[in-house]
C-alpha cells in the first residue's frame, strides 16, 4: 500500500547500572516470550551481588505474561534471601498487567526517591 508505513516494533533491551548502593535495571521495548530469557540472563548476573534491585520500567512498551516471568523469579529469590526488590515507573499499560494478575502488591510499585533510586541521572 502506497503512503503507509509499517510499524516496527521497538527492539528489546536491557542495561544495568549501580549507583550509591542500588542495583538499577532498566528495561525497554517489548517483553515477551522471545525477551524474556535476555531479562532472565541480565538479572541472573545481577542477583550475584547483594544491593537491593530496582527495575525501572519506564522505557518499557509492552508485557506480556511470559515477560512477567523473570520478574516474579527475581523477586522470589530477593525475597527469599531477605533482598529488596522493586519496581518502578510502568507506563499505564504496563501497570494494568501487574494489575490484572495480582501482582502489585508482590512487586511493590513503591518509588523511591530521586536520589535513593538514582533516577534521571
Amino acid at each position: 500500500m502506497l503512503g503507509m508505513k509499517a510499524q516496527i516494533d521497538p527492539p528489546f533491551g536491557v542495561s544495568r547500572d549501580v549507583r550509591d548502593g542500588f542495583v538499577r535495571v532498566v528495561v525497554h521495548g517489548d517483553l515477551d516470550l522471545f525477551a524474556a530469557p535476555l531479562l532472565e540472563g541480565e538479572l541472573a548476573s545481577v542477583e550475584r551481588g547483594s544491593d537491593p534491585i530496582v527495575i525501572d520500567l519506564s522505557d518499557l512498551s509492552f508485557l506480556d505474561a511470559s515477560g512477567l516471568r523473570p520478574l516474579v523469579g527475581a523477586w522470589s529469590r530477593a525475597s527469599a534471601g531477605g533482598r529488596q526488590f522493586t519496581v518502578i515507573r510502568c507506563r499505564p499499560s504496563v501497570r494494568r498487567v501487574f494489575e490484572l494478575t495480582g501482582l502489585t502488591d508482590m512487586l511493590g510499585e513503591a518509588v523511591p526517591t530521586p536520589s535513593e533510586a538514582n533516577i534521571g541521572g
